[in-house]
């Protein structure tokens, strides 16, 4: 991901960019960070970044200038306005925002909108498996399920399986960790394949059933429903 800051106050900035390098390694993402002082900076770079993180506030050109700016040239980058102004949050919607977060900033409202940004770009990647002799790549989109197989794994896709002589440990360190969740210790589920569960079994698409550790259930029905966030009844 490619994400810039803009906000003229640098140590908050520098905190920010830490926070997200931080959930960038924990999730296997691949960020590079740009910080501006100065929204027209930012706006003389001309580059399309993934995620703008824009303060409402600053000299010389304020956020809705800059935004709307971007917006101007066609720029698709998800905008997420920082302000502490919450009064101004619905000027903010005009220029397509994809979030409004308050300073001082809440982690959790941090993660959840990186969370959100990847669910919705689908920001999936190829892993290289060594399988029966072969080097393969898979995407960690096709990925249903990973299963132990004593020391090694068996990584189950939407059209084959792959025998790894990896562990399922280390292939999960692989995976998108909002994507993919240890529910038992022989099994690495992807929530996008889950088709119902309940608090021993999960059923996949490919008919399979995983299993679900007691002690895991509650952060597992917690991990799932920040996945499926906006799109619960």
């Amino acid at each position: 991901m490619l994400i810039a800051i803009c906000d003229d106050e640098p140590l908050f900035c520098e905190d920010l960019k830490e926070k997200i390098y931080s959930y960038s390694n924990d999730h296997n993402l691949d960020t590079c960070i740009d910080i501006y002082n100065d929204g027209q900076v930012l706006l003389n770079r001309n580059t399309n970044y993934d995620i703008v993180f824009l303060d409402y506030q600053m000299p010389n050109i304020n956020g809705l200038e800059v935004a709307r700016e971007l917006r101007t040239r066609n720029m698709l980058s998800m905008i997420v306005f920082i302000s502490n102004y919450p009064e101004v949050v619905y000027k903010t919607f005009l220029y397509d925002t994809f979030r409004f977060l308050i300073k001082p900033l809440k982690d959790e409202e941090l993660y959840e909108a990186l969370d959100s940004y990847i669910k919705k770009m689908g920001l999936h990647y190829p892993i290289l498996i060594y399988s029966q002799g072969e080097h393969k790549s898979v995407n960690t989109s096709d990925i249903i399920y990973v299963e132990a197989n004593g020391r090694n794994c068996i990584i189950w896709t939407l059209v084959d399986s792959y025998h790894c002589p990896k562990s399922l440990n280390k292939v999960y360190s692989l995976l998108l960790k909002n994507c993919f969740f240890v529910t038992h210790r022989s099994f690495v589920v992807n929530f996008n394949y889950i088709i119902s569960f309940d608090k021993s079994n999960i059923k996949l698409i490919s008919g399979e059933i995983a299993k679900i550790s007691r002690d895991r259930y509650s952060s597992f029905f917690d991990a799932l429903n920040i996945y499926y966030r906006d799109y619960t009844l």
